[in-house]
């Protein structure tokens, strides 16, 4: 299967990342790294207009529209799957709510279900639809919640007062309407029916439904979970990402799944077939674990795939009955029966797993399965005073889709790659619309979210960043900044600034983080929640601090459920320690877009694997995207502003200007410092290790640090006399040779600022007394920085 790429990193060999030159500030401390040629053809986006997209999307939207009336659900021919993926912002949802309002009431004959990443997304799309009622012809439109989402009309109550035993009972493998709301089939002539079933929020939403189809608008989640309507779908509409929320994973303790005696004795203590054969599930577990310990190929097991699913039917066979639970039951008495139901089968459920992984990976032939991995974790002990570990077998997958009518998916960042895992015959269609920006990226810095999480001083010279364009979009367009980060960056903004103190609840951070303006600025982080919204298309400006980078282990986690041991795919590959037990991604030069500039690159980190890598780039690069056009860049009417603080090349984005992270953060030289806090005192800064710290002592903390500056000024004076041309606000600058009337005196160089009307000479002896010698100095000279010769 061909995969998607997009990244198009050239070889390692080409370009090797030792080879790329690391930039020093004038302190001599580490400042980035500096882009480096290009030597391929640099990419360009074959962007489409506006016009062009919009008849992109007509075309998807009536061809499965198209499709899904003459489909038969009942025939051999599969339903018909298109993927839309304009760019963000090119109105994509809602030009199909319009082009299906404008259809014929019943021209499907069935609902239409539309799945957004959000409630809150899904309630803004249904209003929406509302609104685009034409001429009474449109089809009528309904938001479905979920049991656990808050009751709109009282919003201190959730949907289902029972939601939290909901959660459970689906958990346990039960069908929750069945099992907590209603019972039909008990026996008796009425139902067996929750107490709450005739007053409940959540059902009442879809008995209010009518009999013609509908459109319904609800979460990602009923992607996978039981219709509660029960009613046919005639098209399925997916907006944005889905596919993240079909990732499962079962972790095991190894110890339990090896020793646990999980099979009942026999009845008959002589039927010796029955403990036998038992015992061979536990001698198979053991060898698995083996195996998967020393690294030894599985296929080398005595056990065949038939064996496998043989010993998942037997750990399913061993879990006891389950206590019968019913709607009309007292509440504590169904949270008990639940528990007791998790504690019998939950295990039995997870080993079975297991073994039902091992068996698809055998009969792939694979020496190692990729969906099934062994792994040491770290948890607190109960009384949390110490930490175990503990060694976890951890078996991927994705869980199924309920329903498979017709379907278009409608997502700019749409993965071929990804989505043939759950509709093999889909057909995706991709147009770019040419953001109308100046995007200016730093080349120096990844700003990965821990650096931002731990360093102070990062994050104040990115508060001096916002603040610095929070002004210039008040003087030109004050139409407002929007800052989009990771959610634990924003969190430690808010906690700096004493917005947030730690005490509040996740939901309470979450209003505050988005309700509250920090630094004049909009914060909004990688996610959910940057999907779909058209809360800031209004803004003039957006800066992107970091990127939004998973662990390894995470993303790895993410490639073994949706490719490991999948019939036609080659085995995953997978980051190895290097010498000092550390798994790092191996660096790719990877080139930037650029508009109107010779083709450079950067080192940028990669997993080896491509599917993997197509899972990677959808959370960082793409997720920067997203975030970014919040703005609705494509369709802006005027020229927005966007800033990048990660020199990661984000694809179809070309940058206008790339930048050291020191040029963007207004970072304020040495010596500049040096002279604004010599401006409240004395106002002279003689320039040798021992007289800088006395006269600067904030600036230069030490001799040494004084001597050190000295050392790479004296080589590289640029920065300085910069400083020394652009001036002190209300100071003239001047500079002289100096030699003070003292005994043995040496000729020293002294910086003096200058009132209007005053003698730099008098200034001097005012701070160190009478001079024996004084010579000004051209301040155009960079011997300004030199040794003073006599």
């Amino acid at each position: 299967m061909k995969h998607d790429t997009h990244l198009n990193p050239a070889l390692a060999a080409d370009i090797p990342a030792t080879s790329v030159p690391q930039l020093r500030n004038e302190s001599g401390q580490f400042a980035g790294i500096a882009p480096v040629p290009w030597l391929h053809p640099a990419p360009v986006t074959p962007f489409s207009t506006p016009d062009q997209v919009t008849e992109k999307i007509d075309h998807a939207v009536t061809a499965i529209l198209s499709g899904a009336v003459t489909h038969d659900p009942e025939g051999d021919e599969p339903a018909p799957v298109v993927a839309l993926a304009p760019s963000p912002g090119s109105g994509k949802t809602t030009r199909t709510q319009k082009i299906l309002a404008q259809q014929p009431r019943d021209i499907l004959g069935k609902d239409a279900f539309f799945l957004m990443p959000t409630s809150d997304l899904s309630g803004e799309a249904c209003a929406r639809a509302r609104q685009m009622a034409i001429s009474g012809n449109a089809t009528p439109a309904f938001q479905m919640l979920g049991r656990s989402a808050l009751n709109p009309t009282q919003p201190e109550e959730r949907m289902c007062l029972k939601w939290k035993l909901a959660e459970r009972v689906s958990r346990s493998g039960l069908r929750v309407r069945e099992t907590l709301c209603e019972a039909v089939d008990t026996g008796d002539n009425e139902p067996a029916r929750c107490p709450h079933f005739d007053t409940c929020a959540y059902l009442q939403q879809f008995r209010c439904l009518p009999e013609e189809p509908v459109d319904r608008y609800a979460a990602h989640a009923f992607a996978h979970l039981p219709d509660p309507t029960q009613r046919p779908e005639g098209l399925r509409v997916i907006d944005e990402k889905f596919w993240p929320s079909m990732l499962k994973t079962t972790v095991v303790p190894a110890a339990a799944f090896e020793t646990e005696r999980r099979f009942p004795e026999p009845a008959n203590p002589d039927d010796g077939e029955i403990s036998l054969q038992f015992q061979r599930v536990l001698e198979a577990a053991a060898a698995v674990l083996g195996a998967l310990r020393s690294e030894r190929s599985l296929l080398d097991l005595p056990y065949t795939s038939t064996d496998y699913r043989r010993f998942a039917r037997e750990e399913l066979s061993a879990a006891e009955d389950p206590p019968a639970i019913t709607p009309d039951m007292p509440a504590t008495a169904q949270e008990q029966r639940v528990e007791q139901m998790l504690a019998s089968r939950s295990n039995a459920h997870r080993y079975a797993r297991i073994w039902e992984a091992l068996a698809q990976a055998h009969e792939q032939s694979r020496h190692r399965p990729d969906r099934v991995e062994l792994r040491h974790s770290i948890y607190w002990d109960s009384d949390k005073a110490s930490k175990v570990e503990v060694e976890e077998i951890v078996v991927h997958g994705i869980k199924d889709m309920i329903s498979n009518p017709p379907t278009l998916v409608l997502d700019a960042d749409a993965s071929e790659t990804i989505l043939r895992v759950f509709f093999p015959d889909i057909d995706v269609h991709h147009a770019t619309l040419e953001p109308n920006a100046e995007i200016i990226q730093v080349s120096s810095h990844r700003m990965s979210t821990t650096a931002l999480l731990n360093s102070p001083s990062l994050r104040d010279r990115c508060r001096r960043m916002i603040e610095a364009e929070v002004e210039r979009d008040q003087k030109d367009h004050a139409a407002g900044v929007l800052i989009g980060c990771t959610k634990k960056v924003a969190r430690q903004f808010f906690l700096d600034a004493g917005l947030l103190n730690g005490d509040e609840s996740s939901e309470e951070e979450v209003r505050i983080m988005l309700d509250t303006q920090l630094l004049g600025a909009s914060w909004l982080w990688f996610g959910d929640r940057a999907l779909g919204s058209n809360r800031y298309e209004s803004y003039s400006t957006v800066i992107v601090l970091g990127r939004n980078e998973i662990p390894l282990d995470a993303l790895e986690g993410q490639g073994r459920s949706l490719f490991g041991d999948r019939d036609g795919e080659e085995p995953l590959c997978f980051v190895e320690p290097d010498e000092h037990g550390r798994r790092l991604m191996p660096e790719f030069m990877v080139p930037y877009e650029i508009r109107s500039a010779e083709p450079v690159a950067v080192p940028v980190r990669l997993h080896p694997d491509p599917r993997i890598r197509e899972i990677q780039r959808q959370h960082r690069e793409c997720a920067t995207r997203q975030l970014i056009e919040r703005l609705r860049l494509g369709r802006a009417s005027y020229r927005k502003r966007v800033i990048l603080a990660c020199n990661i090349p984000i694809p179809s984005l070309p940058v206008d200007r790339l930048v050291t992270f020191a040029e963007i953060a207004g970072d304020v030289p040495r010596l500049q410092q040096a002279l604004e806090e010599t401006a409240t005192c004395h106002r002279t800064l003689i320039l040798t290790g021992k007289q800088m710290p006395a006269h600067a002592g904030k600036t230069f903390k030490s001799e040494k640090a004084a001597q050190d500056w000295l050392g790479r000024t004296r080589k590289n004076p640029r920065t300085a006399m910069d400083v020394l041309n652009n001036g002190v606000r209300g100071f003239s600058i001047f500079a002289a040779h100096i030699r003070r009337q003292q005994p043995r005196a040496q000729l020293e160089v002294c910086i003096v600022l200058v009132s209007e009307g005053e003698c730099p000479r008098e200034v001097i002896e005012a701070a160190h007394g009478p001079l024996r010698e004084y010579r000004p100095v051209d301040l155009t000279e960079e011997r300004v920085f030199g040794k003073p010769r006599a």
